[in-house]
């Protein structure tokens, strides 16, 4: 009796090593030029509100060919995303710093949420301490940018590029397996005879 083993691929191997390696690509230049990631960021926002105030514009021609008088709601709407657009450009600076701000309120808001959360929800132990402990360093992460803008969104932009890096690491890690076949699936076909052979 002969057992013969088919391998049979689980997935192409080729997909996350580019993703792997265009996270370690990302990652390494966030860490080593941090300052242009953050100008670079804010000239793309000050592109999208552009985008997205032209057509807001357009929405509210549309609407005011109708003879509505709320085709006025997306074209001021319009306006302040063409003035967040513009100051992107001409002073980024001022965007950047409005953006931390506002990370840190979020990131303050969601950390005491997720205290919160840990304290008055029914969980097992280990996970409480867990949700607690990332509530109280996002919190704390979120009063830190308060304080000190400039230096905290530094250090945030290189803790991205590490996160980039270690997800660069871990597909090309995923994808290395499976290459080597250790991500494939093993089909056993029993033969009762193999060309006249014994079993």
């Amino acid at each position: 009796m002969v057992f013969v083993c088919r391998m049979n691929p689980g997935g192409s191997w080729r997909f996350p090593v580019a993703l792997g390696i265009l996270g370690v690509v990302i990652g390494v230049l966030l860490i080593l030029f941090p300052e242009q990631a953050i100008r670079i960021t804010i000239y793309l926002f000050g592109l999208v509100a552009i985008i997205i105030a032209v057509i807001l514009f357009a929405i509210a021609y549309g609407m005011s060919r109708g003879g509505g008088a709320v085709a006025a709601v997306p074209a001021i709407i319009g306006i302040v995303f063409l003035i967040f657009g513009l100051v992107s450009f001409v002073n980024p600076g001022i965007i950047g710093a409005f953006m931390a701000v506002l990370f840190s309120i979020l990131a303050i808001i969601a950390g005491f949420g997720l205290l919160f959360s840990s304290v008055f929800t029914v969980r097992p132990a280990a996970m409480k301490i867990l949700v607690a402990a990332g509530g109280i360093f996002l919190a704390a992460i979120g009063i830190s940018i308060l304080f000190s803008t400039q230096a905290t969104s530094l250090f945030i932009v290189q803790l991205a590029g590490a996160f980039f890096i270690a997800s660069g690491v871990i597909s090309l890690v995923g994808a290395l397996l499976m290459r080597g076949g250790r991500q494939e699936e093993m089909t056993y076909q029993r033969l009762d005879e193999w060309d006249g052979e014994g079993p």
